[in-house]
């Protein structure tokens, strides 16, 4: 089997591939992190959930830790 001939270099619409490429992440991204607060909406009150030793009520940075990942 011979090896294909590539070109060297990058695509003449590199840019327009790169634009397309991370608008569609962040509409990914966007979808999920909706999913999410979709999900987080639909769950008792905070202070309803327990941890998992069901002693004291569950507290973390949940929007904290999504906001660092890019969600809005």
């Amino acid at each position: 089997m011979e090896r294909p001939n590539l070109s060297t270099g990058l695509p003449d619409d590199i840019e327009t591939r790169k634009s397309a490429a991370r608008a569609w992440f962040e509409s990914l991204r966007d979808t999920i992190c909706s999913g999410f607060e979709t999900l987080e909406k639909s769950l008792p009150a905070r202070s309803a959930i327990l941890s998992p030793d069901s002693s004291r009520p569950r507290t973390g940075p949940v929007k904290t830790e999504r906001a660092a990942a890019g969600c809005r």
